[in-house]
């Protein structure tokens, strides 16, 4: 989930040379513009503090904990 193509670049595990090729490109990109990768980065870290927030993560547990004891 964290890894979405909107703002990662997924690599099948165990495929060094794509992973290879992949950070290359990526950092090739960096140098000649950054402008885009930081976008990437702060959409990427939007996404995950709207959905790994502090309180979605209270939430949870406390929901989980009702449906153990069965007071939820």
């Amino acid at each position: 989930e964290y890894f979405r193509p909107e703002f990662s670049w997924p690599v099948e595990f165990g495929d060094i040379e794509f992973y290879a090729r992949t950070a290359e490109t990526v950092l090739n990109q960096y140098r000649h513009d950054p402008a885009p990768l930081i976008r990437k980065a702060a959409t990427a870290s939007a996404f995950i503090g709207e959905n790994y927030s502090l309180e979605n993560e209270d939430a949870d547990i406390i929901g989980c904990w009702r449906q153990i004891t069965g007071s939820g």
